[in-house]
Order: structure tokens, then C-alpha cells, then sequence
């Protein structure tokens, strides 16, 4: 299954104190560039909270809102959203914090949101599950994804601050290849070797 993400937006998070969007769908290249502050990592961060709750910087999720000294009076809290499609359908996911506006109607507090469909193909996008209960939804989303966090940002998502695969233990380095890769055929071939093995040994002596 091929994942092809869209745009990511975000509002009140990190350095993005107004409503911000930027394309993921762009081909060739893109550069993201600017001054210290300006954002840039924050896109990253973004991608990743909007999808798995996760801060990229192991600081507390309360550090995620923008600092109180750059809100505006039009301050209503956090909310980070992603849309992306897979072979089959496409997704939006809106998490927020302390968000005291409204996302579909709906006052976005600490809900996590999701969405399937989208109007551009005419398939009016429609809310999965009970945005009330966020492990529920996040099980949802990971299974749509089909890989957690760690998988995610080790397979797609590269950048600084972010964890890379040589400086994982040998555990976390098995379990990611396990997931990311077909190795059952590695331990199948390993047991016909052995009977191999074995019948040789037995015909010779």
C-alpha cells in the first residue's frame, strides 16, 4: 500500500501561531528555508503529532502550544491537521489541544479527529469513530498507516532531532526490521538448511 501525504496545517503549535498551511503534494524537490524560528522543524513536528501524538523534541506536550509571549488576541489553542490518501481512500486526522474552536462543528478541546473521503472527488468526507475516545482512534489511524511512530520515523520521516536507526538498540533494530521488512523467508530458509544438514550427515554416516 502506498501512502501520498497532502498538506499538513497547523495552528497555535510551536512558532506557527496563525493558521498555516503548507503542500506535501508537490512534485520534485522542496526546500524548506528560513530563519531560526521561523518554523521549519515545526512542519515535521506537526506531521508527526497530527498522526501519533508524539513530540519529536522529548519535551511535554504542553511545551507543544505556541509560547504565550508571540499569541495574538485570536489565541484559541492548538490544532494540527493532516490529510494524506492511501490506494483506497483519503484521510484527514485534526488533533488538538486546549482548542477552543470549532473543527466540523464541533469544539475541538483535546479531540483527535478522523476523517474519510474528500470533496475534490466528491465523496463528502464523513468523521470515523468517537473522536471521544483517542486510544481507539489512534488505533484506527496506525492501522490505516500500517506502522507506529517509530517505524514511521525511521522508514519515512528523516530530520534533525529525530531518532536514526544506528543509534537504536540491537531490540528496537530487530523489531524495526521485522516490521518493515519480509525476513520470515530468512528463518524458513535457515530450517530447510538445517534438515539439509541433517539428511547429508545421515546419508554419509
Amino acid at each position: 500500500m502506498s501512502i501520498r501525504f497532502n498538506y499538513v496545517e497547523l495552528e497555535g503549535f510551536r512558532s506557527c501561531v496563525k493558521p498555516f498551511h503548507f503542500d506535501l503534494n508537490r512534485p520534485g524537490l522542496n526546500l524548506l528555508k528560513g530563519i531560526n524560528g521561523a518554523g521549519k522543524t515545526s512542519l515535521f513536528e506537526g506531521i508527526v503529532f497530527a498522526l501519533y501524538g508524539e513530540n519529536l523534541k522529548d519535551s511535554k506536550l504542553e511545551a507543544l502550544p505556541s509560547w504565550p509571549e508571540i499569541r495574538s488576541s485570536q489565541w484559541q489553542g492548538s490544532r494540527v491537521s493532516v490529510s494524506f490518501c492511501t490506494d483506497f481512500d483519503t484521510y484527514s486526522i485534526y488533533r488538538h489541544i486546549d482548542y477552543k474552536g470549532v473543527t466540523d462543528d464541533t469544539k475541538g478541546e483535546n479531540y483527535l479527529m478522523l476523517y474519510k473521503g474528500d470533496d475534490e472527488h466528491g465523496h463528502k468526507p464523513e468523521r470515523v469513530g468517537d473522536f471521544r475516545n483517542k486510544a481507539e482512534m489512534q488505533e484506527e489511524i496506525n492501522r490505516i498507516l500500517g506502522m507506529d511512530c517509530k517505524t514511521f520515523m525511521n522508514s519515512i520521516l528523516f530530520g534533525q532531532r529525530m531518532a536514526k536507526l544506528i543509534q537504536q538498540d540491537n531490540k528496537d533494530k530487530h523489531e524495526l526490521f521485522e516490521t518493515l521488512f519480509e525476513t520470515e523467508w530468512v528463518t524458513n530458509a535457515k530450517t530447510k538448511c538445517d534438515n539439509d544438514m541433517l539428511m547429508w550427515t545421515s546419508e554419509v554416516f
